[in-house]
């Protein structure tokens, strides 16, 4: 499901991706230039090669398609950023964040600004 934001963050952020599921689920994502910042709130998602994904993470923009799995049921929140909204919370080059999944809990306060 997508929400929109608020007028204010409108400008920022193009919507909100709600995804709850109580099965196995199989997501296809495809490159849409917008960075994503994602929580997992309940089980995770896999990639094809069967990596699992951190509970949270900025995922930066991908160059190719590619598929998500859940090994059961899952509950996730992602803020989709329009494509220079991120830039006005966090203060991570995007190069760096090109086609990267980019945990959380490993930026410490250093990618916000």
């Amino acid at each position: 499901m997508n929400v929109l934001p608020s007028p204010l963050l409108a400008p920022y952020v193009k919507y909100y991706w709600i995804v709850k599921a109580d099965e196995t689920t199989a997501i296809q994502t495809v490159p849409s230039g917008c960075i994503h910042l994602v929580f997992h709130r309940g089980g995770s998602m896999y990639f094809s090669d069967g990596e699992q994904q951190p509970q949270s993470f900025i995922r930066g923009q991908l160059s190719g398609p590619g598929v998500l799995q859940s090994k059961g049921g899952i509950d996730m929140v992602a803020v989709i950023f329009h494509p220079l909204g991120f830039n006005v919370f966090f203060s991570l080059p995007l190069q760096l964040i090109y086609n990267q999944y980019v945990d959380v809990d490993s930026m410490e306060d250093a990618g916000l600004k």
